[in-house]
């Protein structure tokens, strides 16, 4: 007989215990993973972003800002009003600040021009800190996300960058 607090495994999916010298059967529950367990994730010089980010499409600033703003304006034209929460007042106004383009025209002409170095290999997430951080050259940009660093060469970088700086001009001139 086993004594207090000691489980065995039942061949129906439930554990058995001996709780206050009492034979208690229980469906059996796994442990949850320890907080140290979990792999570490990381946008450094290899990318590891987690189970969340595989097959998902990363959001420059300026997209999720476009998303928003449209949303707004569907719930406007059925009634729906959007709940203004602090955070979501808070996002608003972040990417309004940080939000480098601010036309679909603008980030479809950019999404083209990332779809001509699809060959490069880069994440999603990699492109949507590129149109995000518009950096100008290839240094600046592989400092910045250094997971670049091997799949693009500094000549394709700095021409993507001038690219993207491009339209930010084009956008800020019209």
């Amino acid at each position: 007989m086993a004594t207090n607090g000691h489980t065995s495994n039942a061949p129906d999916g439930y554990v058995i215990k001996i709780l206050n010298g009492e034979i208690v059967r229980a469906p059996y529950v796994p442990p949850r993973k320890k907080p140290g367990q979990e792999e570490e994730e990381e946008a450094g010089a290899t990318l590891r972003l987690g189970p969340d980010f595989h097959d998902a499409h990363a959001l420059s600033v300026s997209e999720a800002r476009l998303i928003v703003e449209k949303t707004e304006e569907v719930r406007k034209k059925t009634g729906k009003k959007l709940r203004e929460t602090e955070n979501l007042l808070k996002m608003q106004t972040y990417m309004d600040t940080f939000a480098r383009f601010r036309s679909l025209g603008t980030l479809n002409q950019i999404e083209t021009l990332l779809a001509n170095y699809a060959s490069a290999g880069m994440d999603s997430f990699e492109t949507a800190q590129l149109v995000s951080l518009a950096c100008v050259e290839a240094e600046e940009a592989k400092t910045l996300i250094p997971s670049l660093s091997d799949k693009i060469s500094d000549e394709d970088l700095t021409n993507l960058c001038e690219q993207i700086s491009q339209q930010r001009q084009f956008m800020d001139d019209a």
